[in-house]
């Protein structure tokens, strides 16, 4: 049933108060079979046993109709797909398989801290690792080759990445009472330094770029912050539109350059404007938002604190349940199926046909 929604928007100087209707604030059972056919059925809580007709490894704790990429996981958090490979991070290291699930999965990079998110272009994946104290690093994975590469070094917390033509964009943390240094490196270019974009507000976490602009998330000592940055705005340091909310948001998703997903840990999943203004609530409700991504028409969402996977329509629409599996968290789609990670010891990782 309908119900009404206030987020209190900063655009510039001038404060905007927008109330929406939520598109939707009940979930229906729809499940997406692997095959794109009929729904499956039984596939509660993850405990499925099922196996993949196309060759998959059996879903020991995926839900039913999906394909089980990686079992026993430690911690699997991040996640990336390219053309032939998914990719993610885990307690200490990076691995990747066959997105099909027809490989054993094949560790690229282990020795790490606590690597969280990852992100994908063309043949290559970008992931950064907090590590201790100033000794984070940023690294590029060749998913054909297996083979990492470092980018950069002796960095203070590195966390949040993304890329746009070769340029790596990368989170770290600032001094105490100032903003989260973004940074950049050109990843095409051997030997390159890093160097500072922008200065974001402090606790900047995630980052997406867009055709133009780049664009995260900030939510350290103070207001919650949705913000961009236009690329070739280099004489200014500062994010061109920063767009305090309510509550933290904990996902910043593009589909192409616009419009824009922001994910809240326990509140609305909303798409915005251009300007970041008039944001259009998708979901109303949620527990422990953990990750979204955009495959066609359609926004997928993983709930941490239900098991929840479940999709809404990029227009607005009623939200459906289309999975369930305890601990589910990161999410990335390929446009022909979501993946999606169970953060457990001894996790898995899942891929789930979309509708055809």
């Amino acid at each position: 049933m309908p119900a009404r929604s206030c987020l209190f928007l900063v655009v510039g100087i001038t404060i905007h108060t927008g109330c929406a209707d939520i598109i939707g604030a009940e979930f229906d059972v729809d499940p997406i079979a692997e095959d794109g056919g009929a729904p499956s059925s039984g596939g509660g809580g993850g405990t499925g046993g099922t196996t993949d007709g196309g060759g998959g490894q059996s879903s020991g704790y995926c839900p039913d109709g999906a394909v089980e990429v990686a079992a026993g996981a430690p911690y699997p958090y991040g996640i990336a797909v390219g053309d032939d490979y998914v990719i993610w991070t885990e307690s200490d290291r990076v691995s990747r398989a066959l997105k099909d699930g027809s490989s054993e999965p094949e560790v690229v990079q282990d020795g790490l801290v606590r690597p969280s998110r990852i992100t994908v272009e063309g043949n290559h994946a970008y992931f950064a690792d907090p590590g201790d104290a100033d000794d984070g690093t940023v690294w590029s994975v060749d998913l054909d080759t297996g083979e990492p590469h470092l980018l950069a070094s002796g960095l203070r917390g590195p966390q949040g990445i993304t890329v746009r033509d070769g340029i790596v964009y990368f989170t770290t943390v600032g001094a105490k009472g100032s903003g989260s240094p973004i940074m950049q490196i050109d990843s095409t270019l051997p030997g390159s330094n890093p160097a500072q974009f922008l200065v974001a507000p402090a606790g900047a976490g995630f980052l997406e770029a867009g055709e133009d602009a780049l664009y995260g998330s900030s939510s350290l000592g103070g207001p919650f912050f949705v913000w961009k940055k236009d690329y070739q705005d280099m004489g200014n340091e500062q994010p061109t539109i920063a767009v305090p909310v309510e509550v933290g948001v904990s996902v910043v998703r593009l589909t192409g350059s616009l419009p824009i997903y922001a994910a809240y840990p326990s509140g609305p999943i909303a798409r915005y404007q251009e300007d970041l203004s008039q944001p259009l609530p998708l979901v109303l409700e949620t527990s422990q938002m953990a990750d979204i991504t955009v495959a066609g028409d359609w926004v997928y969402f993983a709930e941490f604190g239900t098991g929840t996977i479940g999709r809404v329509l990029v227009a607005g629409g009623t939200p459906k349940t289309v999975a369930t599996m305890t601990n589910v968290n990161g999410m990335a789609s390929d446009g022909e199926a979501i993946y999606f990670t169970q953060f457990q010891p001894g996790g898995s990782v899942c891929r789930l046909a979309t509708e055809r």
